[in-house]
């Protein structure tokens, strides 16, 4: 079952770097995906949402991430995987570096937003992201 997370997360990660090409922005250093999951009744509702981190004369800028619908499906395959492993998760965020290299932060807190609730947390924390990832340089 590992190799077929691993696969998974391999797909998700293609997927999103496909997207990003289909763009026509050469100018990104760091892309950052935030998905949130829920099961209502034996239906999945997720939700996601990003943005690229892009060099703006000499500054770093955050830049609107499309998520297509094809990072939708896989992100949807990958949660199903997991969960049929036991390594179920809600929360997912993807740092994927302008060099390829990537990392999953997978967490366990429900989804506010999905619940029908504002989650008074959800800009700071992509602020707090942004602020992190503008920071550092790809090699």
């Amino acid at each position: 079952m590992f190799m077929e997370m691993s696969q998974r997360q391999s797909e998700v990660v293609n997927v999103l770097l496909d997207s990003l090409d289909s763009l026509d922005r050469s100018d990104w250093s760091h892309a950052f995906l935030h998905a949130e999951f829920r099961d209502e009744e034996g239906v999945l509702l997720q939700s996601s949402e990003g943005f690229l981190v892009v060099d703006e004369d000499g500054r770093r800028e955050r830049a609107a991430l499309p998520v297509a619908a094809e990072v939708s499906v896989a992100l949807v395959k990958m949660h199903a995987t997991y969960a049929e492993a036991g390594h179920g998760f809600s929360r997912l965020d993807l740092v994927v570096d302008g060099d390829g290299r990537y990392r999953f932060d997978l967490g366990d807190t429900p989804s506010l937003t999905l619940a029908g609730k504002p989650d008074p947390e959800a800009r700071e924390r992509f602020d707090r992201r942004f602020a992190e990832l503008a920071g550092k340089r790809t090699a």
